[in-house]
């Protein structure tokens, strides 16, 4: 593996004293793709694939962890636009001046809510498998709003969950993806 990719983890402090932690891999001086995590947390997974994209495009790739998660200080009645006040105190403790964010099903509107509240500071922005509303106009039935908690409480549980949901969706559209060798 190039240098370059040899990750790093660490801390940032959130204007009320809370911990921000985050991950980062990549050239320190690439330009930064902020991920946001889903409803079970950040996943570490590399890939191939993504270690080529960093390389390849110049990319820092920083995995911002939300209040309560992998080592980030809970915040209790949030709202999702307040995260946008962690990433603000997030990259303005890492030098960054704009950024693109990438958020995934449940990080997908904190990724909205990122752009919305610094639109001169987020150049880009991807919602990749949103979470549609539970309740309301364009209300989804999703099974994502009936999976027991249990990730939430225990999580080492988590990636068990996700891996035996994953299974089952896929067993049940029969579209293993081709070469998953992983379980995923």
């Amino acid at each position: 593996m190039p240098a370059a990719l040899l990750g790093s983890t660490g801390e940032a402090r959130a204007r009320d004293g809370r911990r921000i932690a985050f991950a980062t891999l990549g050239q320190p001086g690439g330009f930064p793709i902020l991920y946001l995590h889903g409803a079970i947390g950040s996943p570490r997974w590399r890939t191939p694939e993504l270690e080529a994209l960093i390389v390849e495009y110049g990319i820092r790739y920083v995995v911002v962890n939300r209040p309560g998660f992998a080592g980030s200080d809970p915040s209790p009645g949030r709202r999702v636009v307040d995260f946008a006040l962690d990433v603000h105190d997030l990259v303005d403790d890492l030098g960054y001046d704009r950024f693109a964010v990438l958020g995934v099903p449940a990080g997908a509107p904190y990724a909205l809510a990122c752009a919305w509240a610094m639109p001169e500071r987020v150049v880009a922005i991807a919602a990749a498998s949103p979470l549609a509303p539970k309740f309301g106009p364009g209300a989804c039935r999703s099974v994502r709003y009936k999976l027991p908690r249990v990730a939430f409480s225990a999580p080492a549980l988590g990636p068990a969950l996700a891996s035996a949901t994953l299974g089952l969706a896929r067993s049940a559209h029969g579209d293993e993806p081709p070469g998953n060798d992983r379980g995923l």
